[in-house]
């Protein structure tokens, strides 16, 4: 079975693996890694009947007294209408106590229909989150701004958010610390050596600069991704390994990082590769296969 997360209402959901490729292919779905979105909605926590609900309007309501345009609310939740299924207090509670922590009405809005969950969730919780993620001393505007981007952090435990944010401050300065999480939010989960050996491959083994590394997306993907795009660059003959003290004046003829691990693997193929997709599909295969049998060497050592 995999996970997935419904783009149009934010509910979890399992499909079994046979659908999988439809459902990859489908604009209305998205993978996510479950570890993200670490709360599911109670099976019975919407009104059935729709147009039964008298919620609707108290909480189209509430929305109102708080700010918010009554245009804005609708056109926020068109693509998410269960969410109006949520009684008006606890949209009242939630909404109050985001904007008591710094959001602006319009921000509440967003980071709800973003993270559902928060709906469901005691507001004690998140308020504890903001608390925790202030305490990290990243800055006001930093925090506030990496959870608008990231609400599902809000739910993440103090302990775990100290810890991974005193490991990330080891990489780069604050405001690097926070652009990793936007850009990267498996980082808050990830195993930390797994993060390192991540970041050794691209910097100290592939050569790219630190800083390119930090403010990309390639941290979201996992080591073995980074190795068959590089390695396969590399036998190509599309990647050369920058010298240790390159020249600034003599232009990199290396493909940006960003086209190495943010296309698809047919724009990558067809389009920085230079090859069909065929060809990189088969070398991932046999990759996959080379690695595995090198790990298995390394361990019987």
């Amino acid at each position: 079975m995999i996970r997935y997360l419904c783009s149009s209402c934010g509910l979890r959901k399992f499909v079994c693996s046979s659908q999988s490729l439809l459902l990859i292919k489908s604009s209305r779905f998205r993978i996510v890694p479950t570890e993200l979105y670490p709360y599911r909605w109670p099976r019975n926590c919407f009104t059935r009947d729709f147009s039964t609900c008298n919620d609707v309007e108290s909480t189209k309501k509430i929305a109102h007294k708080l700010g918010i345009e009554d245009e804005l609310f609708v056109d926020s939740l068109k693509n998410c209408p269960d969410l109006l299924h949520v009684s008006s207090n606890k949209w009242e509670s939630c909404f109050r106590e985001l904007m008591n922590n710094g959001l602006s009405a319009e921000e509440t809005l967003y980071v709800i229909t973003k993270y559902p969950p928060l709906l469901l969730t005691n507001v004690k919780d998140f308020s504890t989150g903001f608390k925790y993620w202030r305490g990290v001393e990243l800055g006001e505007k930093n925090v506030l701004s990496l959870l608008k981007t990231c609400p599902q952090f809000l739910l993440v435990r103090g302990q775990q958010i100290s810890l991974r944010v005193a490991h990330l401050k080891t990489v780069g300065s604050d405001k690097a610390v926070v652009k990793l999480l936007k850009n990267a939010p498996r980082l808050m989960f990830d195993n930390w050596n797994d993060v390192l050996a991540k970041l050794s491959f691209l910097i100290d083994e592939m050569r790219i600069e630190r800083k390119q590394v930090l403010k990309s997306y390639a941290l979201n993907r996992d080591l073995l991704f980074l190795k068959s795009r590089f390695v396969f660059l590399e036998r190509c003959g599309k990647y050369v390994k920058p010298k240790l003290d390159p020249d600034p004046n003599i232009p990199s003829k290396n493909p940006p990082l960003k086209s190495i691990v943010e296309e698809d693997d047919e724009t990558f193929s067809t389009q920085v590769a230079g090859v069909t997709l065929e060809e990189y599909e088969v070398f991932q295969e046999l990759y996959t296969m080379e690695v595995a049998e090198s790990e298995m060497d390394s361990d019987s050592e």
